[in-house]
Parts: structure tokens; sequence; C-alpha cells
């Protein structure tokens, strides 16, 4: 078993984001969990060979992954593929999700 107290959260933030990130190198190849509030654009990213999972707790999204158009509300789930470039927007003030992905570099 392992447990990750909040204190040991990497807690970032920028212009538009609020995150914090929790860091698994040992678990599946290497993990990074992660809860986040947006007020703004993402931003483009292209991600590696495994693939990131979004859930968005509250709020509503735009994602835009290899130029597709999809359309997020609470209680969806959003998987990127390996290899696949996106970027994401809140519809309204903010969107909160929860990310699964591969071992972020922070």
């Amino acid at each position: 078993m392992i447990k990750i107290p909040k204190s040991n959260a990497i807690v970032h933030g920028r212009k538009g984001l609020k995150a914090s990130y929790y860091q698994l190198p040992d678990v599946l190849n290497g993990m990074t969990l992660a809860t986040a509030t947006f007020t703004s654009e993402h931003g483009q990213s292209t991600i590696g060979d495994r693939p990131r999972i979004y859930y968005v707790v509250k709020g509503k999204g735009k994602f835009i992954i290899n130029g597709e158009t999809v359309l997020a509300a609470s209680g969806d789930v959003i998987i990127i593929p390996p290899k696949a470039t996106y970027n994401l927007w809140p519809i309204g003030k903010k969107i909160e999700i929860f990310l699964i992905s591969e071992l972020l570099s922070l």
C-alpha cells in the first residue's frame, strides 16, 4: 500500500491554472495524478506513449484532440490517445479536472 499525503503534493500555479500533482514513479512505470482548476486555456501539448485520462469533476470544457473538438461536462471522462496533440478550455468561469497520466516532468 502507498499513501501520499496532501502535504507531499507538488502545488503548481500559473495564470489560469491551479493544480496539485502527485508523482508515483514506482507505479505502472511512472504515473502522475493531478487535480486542477482551469480558468483559461491549458495550452497546446503533445503527449508521449501513454494515454492521458481526464475526469471532469465540475464545470464544462472544450477539448481539441488532434483537431477534433470534444465538449465535456461534470462526470465525463476524456481519454487522450498516445502521441496526440491537444488543448483544453473551460466553458464558463472554470473547469475542475482529475488527471491520470504518464509521469510528468515538473
